[in-house]
Protein backbone atom coordinates (compact mmCIF):
# COMPACT_ATOMS: atom_id res chain seq x y z
CA UNK A 1 0.00 0.00 0.00
CA UNK A 2 2.95 2.18 0.96
CA UNK A 3 4.64 1.83 -2.42
CA UNK A 4 1.32 2.51 -4.69
CA UNK A 5 0.66 5.91 -2.60
CA UNK A 6 4.84 6.77 -2.62
CA UNK A 7 4.20 5.87 -7.31
CA UNK A 8 1.51 8.29 -7.29
CA UNK A 9 3.26 10.70 -5.87
CA UNK A 10 6.35 10.23 -7.98
CA UNK A 11 3.93 10.27 -10.85
CA UNK A 12 2.54 13.53 -9.84
CA UNK A 13 5.74 14.62 -8.56
CA UNK A 14 7.75 13.51 -12.50
CA UNK A 15 4.64 15.35 -14.35
CA UNK A 16 5.25 18.85 -12.61
CA UNK A 17 9.19 18.86 -12.77
CA UNK A 18 8.90 17.23 -16.26
CA UNK A 19 6.68 20.27 -17.24
CA UNK A 20 9.66 22.80 -15.82
CA UNK A 21 11.25 25.51 -18.77
CA UNK A 22 13.66 23.52 -20.35
CA UNK A 23 13.24 20.30 -18.02
CA UNK A 24 12.27 17.78 -21.17
CA UNK A 25 14.50 18.54 -23.13
CA UNK A 26 17.48 18.21 -20.92
CA UNK A 27 15.94 14.68 -20.21
CA UNK A 28 15.23 13.33 -23.39
CA UNK A 29 19.28 14.74 -24.17
CA UNK A 30 20.48 12.82 -21.35
CA UNK A 31 18.01 9.69 -22.27
CA UNK A 32 18.91 9.62 -25.97
CA UNK A 33 22.57 10.89 -26.07
CA UNK A 34 23.88 8.95 -22.58
CA UNK A 35 21.24 6.31 -22.51
CA UNK A 36 20.08 7.34 -18.82
CA UNK A 37 16.83 6.28 -18.03
CA UNK A 38 13.92 9.33 -17.32
CA UNK A 39 12.53 8.02 -15.05
CA UNK A 40 15.52 6.27 -12.79
CA UNK A 41 16.77 10.32 -13.27
CA UNK A 42 13.63 11.45 -12.17
CA UNK A 43 13.52 9.03 -9.40
CA UNK A 44 17.01 10.17 -7.88
CA UNK A 45 15.34 13.91 -7.82
CA UNK A 46 12.08 12.48 -6.00
CA UNK A 47 14.05 10.39 -3.51
CA UNK A 48 15.95 13.70 -2.63
CA UNK A 49 12.41 15.55 -1.62
CA UNK A 50 11.80 12.48 0.36
CA UNK A 51 15.10 13.27 2.34
CA UNK A 52 16.68 10.27 0.95
CA UNK A 53 20.57 10.09 -1.16
CA UNK A 54 20.01 7.01 -2.73
CA UNK A 55 22.83 4.47 -2.49
CA UNK A 56 24.09 2.44 -5.63
CA UNK A 57 22.64 -0.57 -4.60
CA UNK A 58 18.87 1.27 -4.89
CA UNK A 59 19.73 2.49 -7.79
CA UNK A 60 20.84 -0.79 -9.14
CA UNK A 61 17.59 -2.38 -7.96
CA UNK A 62 15.25 0.50 -9.78
CA UNK A 63 16.97 -0.25 -12.70
CA UNK A 64 16.67 -4.21 -12.58
CA UNK A 65 12.90 -3.17 -11.50
CA UNK A 66 12.62 -1.90 -14.66
CA UNK A 67 14.69 -3.37 -17.50
CA UNK A 68 12.06 -5.95 -18.35
CA UNK A 69 9.46 -3.26 -19.03
CA UNK A 70 11.64 -0.94 -21.05
CA UNK A 71 13.43 -3.75 -23.06
CA UNK A 72 10.81 -5.41 -24.21
CA UNK A 73 7.78 -2.93 -23.95
CA UNK A 74 8.64 0.78 -23.71
CA UNK A 75 11.47 0.90 -26.14
CA UNK A 76 10.26 -0.63 -28.70
CA UNK A 77 7.11 1.70 -28.18
CA UNK A 78 9.20 4.87 -27.90
CA UNK A 79 11.39 3.55 -31.28
CA UNK A 80 7.60 2.94 -32.95
CA UNK A 81 6.21 6.39 -31.70
CA UNK A 82 9.05 8.40 -33.25
CA UNK A 83 9.27 6.55 -36.31
CA UNK A 84 5.22 8.15 -36.88
CA UNK A 85 7.11 11.43 -37.19
CA UNK A 86 9.12 10.69 -40.29
CA UNK A 87 7.01 10.12 -43.55
CA UNK A 88 6.19 6.78 -44.25
CA UNK A 89 5.22 5.47 -47.64
CA UNK A 90 1.48 4.76 -47.91
CA UNK A 91 0.39 6.28 -44.50
CA UNK A 92 -1.26 10.16 -44.80
CA UNK A 93 -0.50 12.70 -42.61
CA UNK A 94 -3.42 12.58 -40.61
CA UNK A 95 -3.55 8.76 -39.99
CA UNK A 96 0.26 9.26 -38.58
CA UNK A 97 -0.99 12.07 -36.05
CA UNK A 98 -3.52 10.13 -34.83
CA UNK A 99 -1.34 6.53 -34.49
CA UNK A 100 1.44 9.09 -32.74
CA UNK A 101 -1.18 9.99 -30.55
CA UNK A 102 -2.50 6.88 -29.31
CA UNK A 103 0.87 5.39 -28.87
CA UNK A 104 1.73 8.50 -27.02
CA UNK A 105 -0.82 7.79 -24.41
CA UNK A 106 0.19 3.93 -23.74
CA UNK A 107 3.92 5.01 -23.53
CA UNK A 108 2.56 7.37 -20.86
CA UNK A 109 0.34 4.62 -19.19
CA UNK A 110 3.89 2.36 -19.68
CA UNK A 111 5.90 4.95 -17.57
CA UNK A 112 3.44 5.32 -14.95
CA UNK A 113 3.76 0.78 -14.53
CA UNK A 114 7.81 1.34 -14.59
CA UNK A 115 7.33 4.06 -11.80
CA UNK A 116 5.58 1.92 -9.87
CA UNK A 117 8.23 -0.82 -10.48
CA UNK A 118 10.60 1.63 -8.77
CA UNK A 119 8.68 2.29 -6.26
CA UNK A 120 8.28 -1.14 -5.24
CA UNK A 121 11.66 -1.98 -5.37
CA UNK A 122 13.62 1.19 -3.32
CA UNK A 123 10.75 2.14 -0.62
CA UNK A 124 11.07 5.73 0.30
CA UNK A 125 9.63 7.68 3.52
CA UNK A 126 6.44 9.37 3.17
CA UNK A 127 7.93 12.71 3.64
CA UNK A 128 11.33 14.22 4.19
CA UNK A 129 12.99 17.96 4.30
CA UNK A 130 12.99 20.22 1.43
CA UNK A 131 15.39 22.10 2.65
CA UNK A 132 18.60 20.43 1.38
CA UNK A 133 16.45 18.28 -1.21
CA UNK A 134 18.74 20.02 -4.25
CA UNK A 135 22.19 18.46 -2.15
CA UNK A 136 20.70 15.28 -1.80
CA UNK A 137 19.14 14.78 -5.25
CA UNK A 138 22.99 15.55 -7.14
CA UNK A 139 24.36 13.24 -5.05
CA UNK A 140 22.04 10.80 -6.17
CA UNK A 141 22.17 12.10 -9.52
CA UNK A 142 26.02 11.57 -9.68
CA UNK A 143 25.37 7.95 -8.27
CA UNK A 144 23.47 7.30 -11.13
CA UNK A 145 24.77 8.85 -14.03
CA UNK A 146 28.89 9.15 -13.07
CA UNK A 147 30.42 11.82 -15.06
CA UNK A 148 27.77 11.80 -17.86
CA UNK A 149 26.18 14.59 -15.93
CA UNK A 150 28.58 17.58 -15.73
CA UNK A 151 27.55 19.77 -12.73
CA UNK A 152 26.06 22.97 -14.87
CA UNK A 153 23.52 20.35 -15.79
CA UNK A 154 22.89 18.86 -12.43
CA UNK A 155 22.12 22.14 -10.75
CA UNK A 156 19.49 22.78 -13.79
CA UNK A 157 17.87 19.19 -13.16
CA UNK A 158 17.84 20.05 -9.32
CA UNK A 159 16.33 23.94 -9.76
CA UNK A 160 13.59 24.32 -7.78
CA UNK A 161 13.38 21.39 -5.46
CA UNK A 162 13.45 23.26 -2.76
CA UNK A 163 10.00 24.62 -2.89
CA UNK A 164 6.19 22.93 -2.97
CA UNK A 165 4.55 23.75 -6.39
Amino acid sequence: MQAARTARAFWRFSLRHYRRPGMAARLIDLQDSHGLDVNLLLFCLFAATRGRVLERTEIALARAAVRPLVASLLGPLRAARRGLGSELAGLPVAARRRLKARLTRLELELERHCQAAICGAVPLPSRGRLEAASTRAAASLRRYAGARIGPGLIGALTEGLGARP
